[in-house]
């Protein structure tokens, strides 16, 4: 199985070698692949916010590198992993950046098939808030069964020993549950909030609004109508029902 890692450290230290130990870990467990994008190594230039990726589609995009390569990559992976320091409470400027290359991905999932593991390393605290925010990030791409591992990484010398053994579980427990999820290919099977974002989303971009104003949108859910989800899988009945009822409910305020 192939797994797209993303680091977005600003060169090659803790949260590159922690990956490197679940990439090793995972390893021992099954036949794994890791694929990595260093970003400190790329450099891509910052989101204009001109909004051509979310109006025209990503191929609008005014900035010509990698990135849409880098997409259709995660597309072709069975999961994807963002790793990230924390920066004052925050990913790195690279991943935010990373993140914001890709806001066409928000609008429009492509990465529906696959499962997802966010990791942070941390001097002190804010690595909760950092693993809840890109995991939404990666729910709202279409990623929604996403295992986080939390790093301990305090800005000292010689890190003491208890941190040491918390690290080195996490890595061990978090890449047997990331493994098994992958196995069992868990990324197939939608969550209520999936469900509901895709309703939502298709109710908001088929207006006739959306047409004019957002077209890309437009095409692509008036090609998903009377679809239950962003692909032909096996969807629980009663999640759906309630997964349209809320889209309704709040169409009445569009």
């Amino acid at each position: 199985m192939n797994i797209f890692a993303v680091i977005g450290a600003h060169r090659k230290g803790n949260t590159y070698n922690y990956v490197k130990k679940l990439e090793e870990s995972m390893k021992t467990i099954g036949d794994f692949n890791f694929d990595y994008l260093n970003l400190w190594e790329k450099q891509f230039e910052t989101c204009r916010g001109c909004h051509l990726c979310l109006i025209r589609g990503i191929e609008k995009c005014p900035i010509k590198d990698e990135i849409i390569d880098i997409k259709e990559k995660i597309k072709r992976a069975d999961s994807l992993i963002l790793a990230s320091p924390v920066y004052v409470m925050n990913v790195t400027p690279l991943m935010k950046n990373f993140i914001d290359r890709l806001s066409s991905v928000c609008h429009r999932p492509e990465f529906i098939k696959q499962n997802g593991l966010v990791l942070t390393t941390v001097g002190a605290y804010g690595s909760k808030k950092v693993l809840n925010y890109m995991e939404n990030v990666l729910n709202v791409w279409g990623i929604q069964h996403v295992t986080k591992v939390d790093i301990q990484t305090p800005p000292v010398q010689n890190l003491p020993e208890k941190l040491q053994k918390n690290n080195k579980k996490q890595i061990e427990n978090k890449s047997a549950i990331y493994a098994k999820k992958l196995i069992k290919k868990n990324g197939l099977k939608p969550s209520f909030s999936s469900l509901m974002q895709f309703h939502v989303q298709r109710m908001i971009f088929s207006q006739k609004t959306s047409k004019k104003d957002m077209p890309e949108d437009y095409n692509f859910y008036s090609k998903l109508e009377g679809k239950k989800y962003y692909s032909d899988i096996k969807i629980n009945f009663l999640k759906t029902i309630a997964a349209k009822s809320i889209a309704k409910i709040m169409g009445l305020f569009y």
